[in-house]
């Protein structure tokens, strides 16, 4: 992926799918509606919206109209991210909120919104002439970090809702056997009233999500190359090896051993 995409417009190829970028990615909305979904939390995709998510983090994102998504984002390794909090002059509170496991959204209006347009139009306007610097990349990059935290009223996460309440409990309960009774009994609402809000704000039906969940959380198990995958499926809630295997390879078009020998850390 190009570090620096310029009011992109639709859908990605990682709509509705859980992924970690490859790097720390800043995102900038100027237009549509929808949720940014995160493995605890979720935030409404509005105009304005200025996102940071961290290399580590999981997340999609589900644009209600991709057709009026659109938005700039602009990438930076974390060893980079790290130098300029370094340089910040206030760093302690930055990496608080700029971590590569972190993410942070506000949402900015005004003379704030206008100076994050001019922030990517200015890099956009080098890179059509010449491929930017690094140097102009890491001062856009510190320049969307301050804007963030000197404007972080926050975007409002979907806390204290029903949905907030559902995902809180999946993923306190993903090696235990989960059904929408038990989810809409924990989120005090009627499970056909949550299953439409559910699928209406974070684009996939319960059970979807507590798949993809399961498969993430068997993903970072397999990587940290500790368990066998026997174990990995129990503590994901497979209810069998046999299972877990076949849609694992499903959604990852690997074996989850093949997938512990290509991505697992060597112990």
């Amino acid at each position: 992926m190009n570090d620096l995409i310029f009011r992109q417009v639709g859908k990605d190829g990682y709509y509705k799918i859980w992924h970690t970028p490859e790097k720390n990615i800043f995102i900038f909305i100027e237009s549509g509606e929808g949720s940014i979904v995160l493995r605890n939390e979720s935030y409404p995709i509005v105009k304005g919206a200025l996102c940071f998510i961290g290399e580590n983090k999981y997340h999609y994102t589900f644009p209600k109209e991709p057709e009026r998504y659109v938005r700039s984002k602009l990438t930076v390794d974390t060893a980079r991210l790290e130098g300029l909090i370094g340089l910040s002059g206030c760093g302690a509170e930055l990496e608080k909120l700029f971590n590569k496991d972190s993410a942070t959204v506000t949402v900015l209006s005004g003379e704030t919104y206008d100076r994050a347009v001019r922030i990517f139009e200015q890099l956009r306007g080098v890179s059509d002439n010449e491929k930017y610097s690094e140097a102009e990349k890491s001062s856009a990059a510190l320049q969307l970090m301050l804007l963030i935290a000197e404007n972080l009223t926050s975007a409002p996460a979907l806390s204290a809702s029903p949905l907030q309440a559902a995902i809180e409990y999946i993923n306190r309960h993903i090696s235990e056997e989960i059904t929408i009774n038990k989810v809409s009994e924990a989120s005090y609402i009627s499970k056909y009233y949550l299953c439409r809000l559910f699928k209406e704000k974070i684009g996939i039906t319960i059970m979807e999500y507590v798949l993809q969940t399961r498969i993430t959380a068997a993903k970072e198990l397999l990587r940290d190359g500790r368990v066998s995958v026997t174990e990995a499926a129990t503590t994901a809630g497979f209810s069998s090896p046999s299972y877990f295997s076949r849609v694992f390879k499903e959604h990852t078009g690997l074996s989850p051993l093949s997938y512990r020998k290509r991505h697992g850390n060597t112990l």
